[in-house]
């Protein structure tokens, strides 16, 4: 049995008073508090006034009757007949209307009511049916209702004015990021049926406990409660104020909080287990007013001025023991011109002391620091691991969830992806949506640097997924952007200063990161400005993946391939600049300096000149001019090599630092790493029969490249796939070399041109000389057993007394008896061969 409505006439016209007076007083510049004053008072003098009837009342509820049943008959939504009955029963009731009509929310109001009226029988599924389509009819139908008969004129003046009511509008992100969790996502937004969103691509994170005071992990979440169980604790059962979600860029914090605004929403069980009857407010942070934060130096003021209130009393009073999700802190950090220690800003909202408050706050990694004194919960979000990339999968292509199709190639990739290929990049949501859904994306997989590239530089510095919040003037990239190119060469000198101490300390403390910044704005003009230098101090982690542990310091690359790429990146960087504006005569003297200063502390990491070729490989598939082009086409290599071997390489000016012990180390070093970076570059490039001109056709004797020759050309092959290997002897020019008595075992020479050179008495054993040209060079007593001369050219060549037990002669014939070996060879009939 439905309730009438029984509203007394004064009660109903003191209320329409109360508010119009409010609203008009607080438009025309009075103080909230002090309208609400004169707004009551003139409430409680209407209440004296008597009246004959309540036909008022009756009138509303015959209006809200009508519309609510107009809604419920339509054949728009298809509601079982139990659930009509339980919303015409509960929506209609005394209590319900009240809230409708005096509340500034109604809409929010209405929807809340209808929710819990569902959850009362099983019958009524929640969570298919349209909540907000259904409460926007109701409200339009009733307005049509109100505005359409004359008895209910001074209430539909009263509704124009609370919507206009600027006291009362209380602004918060809570919709808009619903909104993002149900609409189809940024790369399928042109598809208006589109199911891939959000929601149905959610799959929960698996997490670390943080040290709250060092932020290195003390737990791992594999045999521990999921996420969900593990917010739902802090938020009902732990006292601390804060709980900090820290994760990689891609990692899903920003889905995370559209997940709890969605289930909140709707009021079900996860709702229950996370929420309770406590309100939810969300902020993103990003949103907030860069004035209001630096003319207060408080996070808490600018969020009250946001939602629109008074005073943080109202924010008690409205939302009483409420969870705030504060989305984004690493975007607050963004805002130019705030001119404050960010983190003092999360100190001052603790001190406000919300009474009851728990708050979320969620971060990329760095952007709060280790040991930052509040009373806190810190936990990270990992990047998915196989089991999770199972179950993304199949939401993306199932039809019970986005029923999309994928490519085999890239499908296939997504579930095979290990820490030795693109472990750490293409492993979080983010980043396997946009395999998945993206155009192209071939040819990131079939290049490793070209999808490190593209993750680091185009997608996650221009976080491309703000698009899920939809903007008028599309502007959906960060201001930060302008930096984009700095940030980036940030994460090149963090690498590089990695180098410089020898790959031993893979982290950086926070002076040595300021410094690095110092030194960027003596050559970036953005930089000389000291915001842009202070956002850049702050934002370096924008670009790139980070470890959480980092109680030793502040920078360290969450896998060390990144490392790697980042400093393959600088190397190119420094190279292209070489060339830059090249004209006329070559400074091979400047070059030579700049190798000498680059490459002093060490060899380079085999990642690193994989990531050189790859880069080269790639500009080449692109026909785009960059220092390996320049190299192929003018061969300085050559010239080059003459400089390092000769008095340049110990010139006081480039090696003047005294505390490097041993300057022979240092030479060895710079010579090592100038030849894997020529050669990877030249990889990309050089034809069949074409080799590498590392000496000229009459090379100096007894030189720097002799002596080291060993340690420069064997080192670590570097293996592009699992049948093809760069090494660094291969496809090179040694022609004329002096190499006698050298101890030169297991370097690979194959498809090298090695011709009149003197290996005598040189130890060769393990070397490669497959498909080699060694046409008129001695070898005469040197020790060649267990090598290849697989399909080597050894026309002339003077092979007495040689070591030649289980090495494979130019026919594949091999024994471990050297008479069976001599005499196999002799049987070949090489045209002048002496043996």
């Amino acid at each position: 049995m439905k309730k009438k409505l029984k509203l007394n006439p004064q009660e109903f016209s003191a209320v329409i008073v109360e508010s119009i007076a409010s609203a008009c007083l607080a438009a025309s510049g009075v103080s909230p508090e002090q309208a609400e004053f004169i707004g009551k008072g003139l409430g409680s003098v209407v209440k004296g006034i008597t009246a004959s009837d309540n036909s008022s009342g009756d009138t509303i509820l015959a209006s809200i009757e009508k519309a609510t049943n107009t809604v419920l008959e339509s054949n728009s939504f298809e509601i079982p007949d139990t659930c009509k009955e339980l919303l015409q029963m509960n929506i209609l009731s005394f209590e319900n209307i009240i809230d409708f009509m005096c509340r500034s929310e109604s809409t929010e109001s209405l929807r809340n009511q209808i929710i819990q009226i569902y959850k009362e029988d099983p019958s009524c599924d929640i969570e298919t049916f349209p909540v907000e389509e259904f409460v926007s009819s109701i409200i339009e139908s009733f307005e049509k209702e109100v505005l359409n008969n004359h008895e209910l004129a001074s209430y539909a003046c009263y509704c124009m004015l609370r919507n206009n009511k600027p006291s009362s509008v209380i602004h918060m992100a809570n919709q808009q990021y619903i909104n993002s969790f149900e609409e189809p996502l940024f790369l399928h937004k042109d598809k208006a049926s589109s199911r891939v969103s959000l929601k149905n691509l959610f799959v929960l994170q698996k997490y670390e406990f943080l040290n709250c005071n060092y932020r290195e992990v003390q737990e791992e979440s594999d045999n521990l409660k999921n996420l969900q169980d593990v917010i739902g604790d802090y938020l009902n059962e732990n006292t601390t104020p804060f709980l900090f979600i820290e994760g990689d860029a891609g990692s899903g914090k920003t889905t995370l909080i559209a997940w709890m605004n969605y289930h909140y929403s709707i009021g079900d069980e996860i709702s229950e287990q996370l929420f309770g009857n406590r309100p939810l407010l969300t902020i993103r942070l990003r949103d907030l007013d860069k004035k209001d934060i630096s003319d207060n130096s408080s996070l808490a003021t600018a969020i009250r001025k946001y939602m629109n209130l008074s005073s943080l009393d109202e924010l008690e009073r409205l939302y009483p023991n409420a969870i705030m999700l504060l989305d984004g802190f690493d975007e607050l950090c963004m805002i130019e011109g705030i001119g404050i220690n960010h983190e003092m800003l999360l100190y001052d909202l603790h001190q406000k002391s919300l009474e009851g408050f728990k708050f979320i706050v969620t971060t990329r990694p760095k952007f709060i620091s280790p040991g930052i004194n509040i009373p806190s919960g810190f936990i990270s979000l990992r990047h998915f691991d196989e089991e999770q990339r199972e179950i993304w999968l199949n939401h993306y292509v199932s039809d019970e969830y986005c029923a999309q199709p994928i490519d085999e190639t890239i499908y296939s990739y997504i579930q095979s992806i290990d820490d030795d290929t693109a472990s750490c990049i293409c492993d979080t949501p983010m980043t396997l949506y946009m395999l998945a859904a993206k155009k192209g994306a071939h040819e990131f997989l079939d290049n490793n640097w070209a999808l490190y590239h593209h993750i680091f530089f185009e997608e996650l510095n221009e976080t491309e997924y703000n698009k899920m919040f939809p903007d008028p003037d599309r502007n959906y990239s960060h201001k930060i952007s302008i930096l984009r190119d700095v940030l980036y060469q940030v994460c090149e000198e963090i690498a590089y200063q990695m180098y410089q101490k020898e790959n031993q300390s893979f982290y950086l403390m926070d002076c040595d990161l300021s410094a690095i910044v110092e030194k960027l704005s003596n050559q970036i003009e953005i930089l000389k400005h000291a915001n842009m230098k202070e956002i850049a101090k702050r934002c370096y982690a924008l670009c790139c993946y980070w470890k959480a542990d980092s109680d030793r310091g502040a920078v360290e690359f969450l896998h060390n391939n990144i490392r790697d790429f980042f400093l393959a990146e600088k190397i190119y960087r420094e190279m292209n600049e070489i060339i830059q504006g090249r004209n006329g005569e070559v400074n091979y003297k400047k070059i030579t300096y700049r190798l000498c200063s680059l490459f002093q502390y060490g060899a380079l990491e085999t990642k690193v000149a994989e990531f050189i070729f790859l880069r080269a490989k790639y500009k080449v598939e692109k026909n785009e001019v960059d220092f390996a082009q320049y190299e192929y086409q003018h061969k300085l290599i050559t010239r080059i090599i003459v400089y390092l071997s000769r008095d340049a390489i110990i010139d006081s000016n480039v090696l003047a630092e005294k505390s490097f012990k041993n300057p022979v180390q240092r030479i060895q070093n710079i010579m090592a790493c100038t030849i894997q970076l020529y050669r990877s570059t030249y990889e990309a490039y050089l034809k069949e029969t074409e080799t590498i001109p590392w000496v000229s056709e009459s090379p100096l004797q007894n030189n720097i490249l002799i002596s080291l020759f060993k340690p420069v050309f064997c080192q670590t092959p570097v293996t592009i796939t699992y049948d093809y290997m760069i090494t660094l002897g291969s496809r090179g020019f040694f022609s004329n070399m002096d190499l006698r008595f050298c101890d030169l075992r297991n370097i690979s020479f194959q498809k090298s041109l090695i011709k009149l050179a003197k290996f005598s008495d040189a130890i060769l054993c393990g070397c490669d000389f497959s498909h080699a040209i060694l046409d008129g060079s001695d070898f005469s007593n040197a020790d060649l057993h267990y090598a290849s001369l697989e399909d080597a050219s050894l026309i002339r060549c003077n092979m007495t007394g040689v070591d030649l037990r289980g090495t494979e002669l130019p026919d594949g014939y091999m024994s471990v008896a050297q008479e069976e070996q001599v005499a196999h060879l002799k049987s070949l009939q090489i045209t002048g061969l002496i043996i």
